[in-house]
């Protein structure tokens, strides 16, 4: 089996984000936010890095909201705003 690498923290960060939605509300936002908090350290459980050096689960995290974060900017960007009236 192909090692996963830093795909997982990537992809989950994406997978958050298309699940957030383009305009998520501040109640979206903070529940996708503490998700990619506590998946980047699953993603370094399954990856097998939490075994090696725990210290490693900070990068995966921090990948984790790198990912969601670049993708909200995508769909900002491409899904335009509900106007409300």
């Amino acid at each position: 089996m192909a090692e996963l690498g830093e795909f997982l923290p990537l992809f989950f960060g994406c997978v958050l984000a298309a699940l957030a939605g383009p305009h998520p509300s501040l109640t979206r936002l903070r529940g996708a936010l503490a998700l990619c908090i506590v998946l980047g350290p699953m993603a370094s459980l399954i990856n097998g890095e939490i075994g090696e050096r725990s210290f490693l689960a900070i990068f995966d995290v921090a990948q984790v909201l790198l990912a969601f974060g670049l993708v909200q900017l995508a769909l900002a960007r491409l899904v335009p705003a509900r106007r409300r009236s």
